[in-house]
Formats: structure tokens, C-alpha cells, sequence
């Protein structure tokens, strides 16, 4: 009745804590979205008044799978290829507003984003 969304872990400021596969967190955000809350309680970080920062937690691993089944596609061979293909730096600013700290923990977390997302676009297998 209240639209309180209370979300664990699934949502997590200011930076995203994913476990893997990434695609079920994703799936997951997109089902929360769609409870239409008006309050959003998140493991960690503020209280939201809005589905903002949910949606772009959600378009954020959406960018990631994405990216990285598109690098896998077009034969990326290193970790580092894929990532510099994976296109998340358009959305590193709506999570940190530039702060430097938060800037190198975005790009840390999106690394590993990427580790898992091949890991589960590969069933299971990692780069060497």
C-alpha cells in the first residue's frame, strides 16, 4: 500500500554491488521496476524517491552483457580488449559525478563486471 521498496543488495549506491550471473540482477532490477515503488530502501546507500538510480543500476549491467557478447562476437582475445569495448563509461558520471574516488571504483567494479559477464557468456569459462 505504501510503495516501499526494499531491495537488499539488489540495489546498492553509489556504486553497484553485483554477484554473478550478471543477467539475473538484471532481470531482477527490471521486475522491481515494474512494482512501480515510490520509495526505494537500497542495501546500501540513501533512500530514492524515484526509480532513477534502480533503472540506471539495471541499464548499467544491461550495457555490460551487451558489450561484452558483442566483443565476444567480433573475436576481443584479452580482458582488457572487451572491457575498452564495453561501452560503460557513458553512464561512469551518473554514479559519481566525477568524484575520484568514486571515478576509480566505477571503473574497478566495471572490470569485474565484464570478468563475470564473459565468465557467464562463456558457460563458466574465463580468459587466460
Amino acid at each position: 500500500k505504501e510503495r516501499v521498496l526494499l531491495t537488499g543488495d539488489a540495489v546498492s549506491s553509489p556504486i553497484p554491488y553485483i554477484t554473478p550471473p550478471p543477467s539475473r540482477p538484471m532481470q531482477s532490477l527490471r521486475m522491481l521496476a515494474q512494482l512501480d515503488p515510490e520509495v526505494i530502501i537500497p542495501g546500501h546507500g540513501p533512500a530514492f524517491q524515484d526509480q532513477t538510480f534502480l533503472r540506471l543500476e539495471a541499464s548499467l549491467l544491461e550495457t555490460v552483457i551487451d558489450g561484452v557478447r558483442r566483443a565476444l562476437r567480433d573475436g576481443m582475445l584479452t580482458l582488457d580488449e572487451v572491457v575498452a569495448a564495453v561501452p560503460a563509461e557513458g553512464l561512469r558520471l551518473a554514479f559519481t559525478h566525477d568524484d575520484p574516488d568514486l571515478n576509480a571504483r566505477f571503473r574497478s567494479r566495471v572490470r569485474d563486471l565484464v570478468r563475470i559477464a564473459i565468465r557467464e557468456a562463456r558457460d563458466g569459462q574465463d580468459y587466460q
